[in-house]
């Protein structure tokens, strides 16, 4: 790889998020959210418990924010502490997403990894660094190949194509050890049927990549257990008063029947 090629790749982003004609057109919804919920914090908790590391944006630069220079200000200042990773992101930086994994890897404390929403493309990556990887029932995990932009002639293009083959091996080796699944079996699900493969929290539990499903609330069955209780106890007031109605009348026929014998 010449010097020259090397300064060209220099200017270059080599991102790895869902591309345009990803599954459900992630990179067309998401890349583009810049609300305040989006962001990367850290909760410490004050009596040494676990700390919460928030990653609800894109990864790394030019998005900023969800960075690795963020995430080792906060592991170096609770080098041993229990680490909760909640992640809700579309992704980002190829490199920046598995800097993230690296650092939170070597972290001396236990790291449990959560998606809470979505963790696509480079946050993926970062997910999979939990000792223990949870996901929500109605979460999701999009894994693909890397992409990026580059500007040249033939020889400047197969120089790309090479560093992003190259780049797709690491990122399948990363999965592979998480999973146990063979790279190659890994590779063709970043290749998928179009561009990578979207799985459900069930899907990504069956195939190794999370170690625990967080169930949906049941909420629709506590609501039709107090309906339930609401219309019995309705039915029941509607007996009552109409028995009490019933009575009445009964009692009225029979002060009618009395005064009708004394007359």
């Amino acid at each position: 790889m010449s010097h020259n090629r090397m300064n060209d790749r220099r200017a270059i982003s080599v991102e790895w998020r869902a591309g345009p004609t990803s599954p459900a057109n992630i990179d067309h919804v998401l890349p583009s959210v810049t609300s305040e919920s989006f962001k990367v914090g850290v909760k410490n908790a004050d009596d040494g418990g676990p700390i919460d590391i928030l990653i609800y944006d894109a990864i790394g630069d030019p998005w900023a924010e969800s960075t690795p220079s963020a995430v080792a200000e906060i592991l170096a200042a609770n080098p041993t502490s229990a680490v909760n990773v909640r992640i809700n992101s579309p992704g980002g930086l190829a490199f920046d997403g598995i800097t993230m994994y690296n650092q939170l890897v070597a972290h001396e404390g236990d790291v449990t990894t959560t998606i809470e929403g979505i963790a696509a493309s480079a946050a993926s990556i970062i997910a999979m660094a939990g000792d223990t990887v949870r996901m929500a029932e109605n979460g999701s995990l999009f894994i693909h190949r890397a992409l990026a932009v580059a500007i040249g002639n033939a020889p400047v293009m197969a120089d790309m194509a090479e560093f992003l083959e190259k780049l797709d091996g690491q990122i399948a080796l990363t999965f592979a050890a998480r999973t146990g699944l063979p790279e190659s079996d890994v590779m063709d699900m970043l290749t998928g049927d179009v561009d990578g493969t979207i799985l459900t929290a069930q899907e990504a539990m069956d195939e190794g990549f999370v170690d625990e499903v967080i169930k949906a609330k049941a909420g629709k069955k506590k609501t039709k257990d107090a309906r339930e209780a609401a219309q019995n106890m309705l039915a029941t007031e509607r007996a009552a008063k109409q028995k009490r109605a019933v009575q009445t009348r009964l009692r009225v026929m029979e002060l009618h029947a009395a005064e009708h014998d004394l007359t």
